[in-house]
């Protein structure tokens, strides 16, 4: 059973851009479809390094991170790479899927 919640985000459009950071393709163009719903246009990545660079460079306000990736896993980019620098101004959401083994 999905359950779904409704969020209003009260940042001025211009102001916030969403970076969307996972290894699935799929999971990055239903996330993006699901930011664009709300009048925002998200950039998406699979790279971690990439998703780093667009936040210092101040392209991306908010990261949407999935959890479970090769490499550097989302607990991972959170942790440690955040509190280096002028990015806590920045928000970072940790997405887990459920994953089926049927």
């Amino acid at each position: 059973m999905v359950s779904t919640k409704t969020v209003e985000i009260v940042a001025p459009k211009s102001s916030l851009t969403p970076c969307i950071l996972d290894d699935d393709p799929a999971q990055l163009e239903m996330l993006a479809a699901v930011i664009a719903d709300l009048g925002y246009e998200a950039v998406c990545t699979s790279d971690p390094e990439e998703a780093l660079r667009l936040v210092k460079n101040g392209q991306c306000r908010l990261v949407l991170v999935d959890v479970h990736m090769p490499g550097m896993d989302g607990y991972q980019f959170l942790e440690g790479r955040w509190m280096t620098s002028r990015l806590c101004t920045t928000r970072g959401v940790a997405l887990e899927r459920s994953r089926s083994n049927c």
